[in-house]
C-alpha cells in the first residue's frame, strides 16, 4: 500500500514543526535543502536498500575515528572528497 504523497508545501510545513521552537532561520534553510535533495535523489531512482542505509552510520563513524587520529594532511579539495566517497562506499557491506 503506497503513501499518498505529500505537495513540497506539506513536506516543507513538517519537516519545519519537526524542529525545536529555538531552531534558527539557518536551521530551518538547512533542514529545507536536505529535504528537497533528497525527494530528487527519490525521484531521480538515486536510493540505497535500508540494509546499507543502517551500516553507514556505523563506518562513517568509523571514518571519522580515523580521521581524528591521522597527523593533519593537505587541504581538502574535490578529489579528497571522490577518495572519501569512494571508501565510504567500500566500507559498505554487500
Amino acid at each position: 500500500m503506497n503513501k499518498p504523497t505529500r505537495t513540497p508545501k506539506q513536506a516543507a510545513l513538517a519537516a519545519i514543526n519537526a524542529l525545536p521552537d529555538a531552531a534558527s532561520f539557518q536551521e530551518i534553510a538547512r533542514r529545507l535543502r536536505v529535504l528537497e535533495a533528497v525527494r530528487e535523489d527519490i525521484e531521480a531512482g538515486q536510493t540505497v536498500p535500508a540494509r546499507d542505509a543502517r551500516a553507514t552510520p556505523t563506518s562513517f563513524r568509523a571514518l571519522i575515528d580515523e580521521g581524528s587520529r591521522s597527523p593533519r594532511g593537505p587541504a581538502a579539495n574535490a578529489a579528497f572528497f571522490e577518495t572519501l566517497k569512494a571508501r565510504v562506499r567500500a566500507a559498505r557491506p554487500e
